[in-house]
């Protein structure tokens, strides 16, 4: 069970699922993203979720229930961690969203678009996870892009 939280200064992790012998990308982020379960820090229960770094990482750390405690005392504080919150939750919608409504061309543009550091440092069998394909769907979608 997870009850941390980091802040990513440098490098860049995965966190996936694994679904049966095959491991599923839903988060990949960089410097300046959070890392933390949900679950974990909100429910007191364990993660399904595994995280992984995919180069070396510097990380700033802090337990949940210390940052808690700090977050009853001091209202600046709290506020920072609301905006994380409802910043991570809206970025987990716009990507069910996605995966709702897009097909795998679209959201490896919208990744194009949003996010092309992925394409340059993200290993093309993560990035094909993430996209909800095999490499050889995301060799196509890159071939006519």
């Amino acid at each position: 069970m997870c009850r941390d939280a980091y802040i990513i200064t440098e490098g860049m992790a995965r966190a996936y699922h694994n679904v049966g012998i095959e491991e599923r990308n839903f988060w990949i982020g960089m410097e300046g993203e959070y890392i933390f379960s949900p679950s974990g820090i909100t429910l007191g229960k364990p993660s399904p979720d595994t995280i992984e770094t995919l180069e070396y990482c510097v990380l700033i750390h802090f337990d949940y229930d210390e940052m808690k405690a700090l977050c009853r005392s001091d209202i600046y504080l709290l506020s920072w961690w609301n905006d994380v919150v409802e910043g991570e939750l809206v970025k987990a919608i716009d990507r069910l969203t996605a995966f709702t409504s897009m097909n795998a061309k679209e959201r490896y543009l919208q990744i194009i678009d949003q996010r092309p550091w992925m394409l340059q440092r993200v290993p093309l069998t993560h990035l094909a996870s993430y996209l909800g394909v095999t490499a050889q769907s995301l060799s196509r979608i890159r071939g006519q892009v």
